[in-house]
């Protein structure tokens, strides 16, 4: 199921003008899909959890334009100081089953519900629970730099080439405490970003670029190669059309 677009009459805030009321099913549903914690801050207090428009437009209750989120991130979001993009790429993230605060499958069965029409968490584990299982394989989560391939090779032959710089800190002189390996490059990128490179919206990408060849051109090599006119890197234009320089 695709995400609505944004409102274009949506204002700075959501209008409360037309609401609808979402429904204890509906609700539940939510729930279900976010796994009873926040997609933004991954908070795990279901009784926190309010319901967010995606697009703003508090009468459009599609279950595409709705996300499940903490009461902080649900002010945060009302307020738009988490941009537009972030929030429909989370919410893409958790229709392809990935918890983009977790980075796994949601994994909460919700049934009941109290006096005052709230669900109650009937069970909540750390597996999958829902019915079906997906194919085996990494996850694409649509709109992500791994669902744009040649953005995608790109990051990754900078992660290629940061490592490599990182090993020849050795020849400068340099001692650390691991291995140096490109599943650690993407780690440190990971608690940078506060996702793995891969699954980071495509428009992050000239973001992630610019901080991959700022941690290359850091490097004791990368800083002697700028001293001695030698480039680091080429560049996503030259990607894939000529060796490496």
């Amino acid at each position: 199921m695709n995400i609505v677009k944004l409102s274009e009459t949506a204002g700075n805030n959501m209008s409360n003008v037309n609401r609808v009321g979402v429904s204890a099913a509906q609700r539940t549903r939510l729930l279900q899909e976010v796994g009873g914690a926040c997609p933004f801050c991954g908070l795990e207090l279901i009784g926190s959890l309010q319901i967010h428009h995606v697009d703003r437009d508090a009468s459009n209750t599609l279950d595409a334009n709705l996300i499940a989120v903490c009461g902080s991130c649900h002010d945060q979001l009302t307020r738009q100081l988490i941009p537009d993009s972030e929030v429909m790429w989370r919410k893409r993230a958790l229709q392809n089953g990935v918890h983009p605060a977790r980075r796994e499958k949601p994994s909460m069965t919700v049934s009941s519900t109290d006096n005052r029409g709230g669900v109650i968490a009937q069970e909540f584990h750390g597996k999958v629970v829902f019915e079906g299982e997906r194919r085996p394989g990494p996850i694409v989560l649509t709109g992500s730099i791994a669902d744009n391939p040649r953005h995608y090779r790109y990051v990754e032959y900078l992660i290629k080439r940061l490592t490599e710089f990182r090993l020849a800190g050795a020849s400068f002189g340099q001692k650390r405490k691991g291995v140096v390996h490109a599943g650690g490059t993407r780690s440190i990128l990971e608690n940078e970003f506060d996702n793995l490179p891969k699954d980071l919206p495509v428009e992050r990408f000239a973001d992630l670029v610019q901080r991959l060849k700022a941690k290359i051109d850091y490097t004791a090599l990368g800083r002697r190669n700028g001293a001695r006119g030698i480039r680091n890197y080429h560049t996503f234009e030259e990607h894939g059309t000529k060796k490496e320089s």
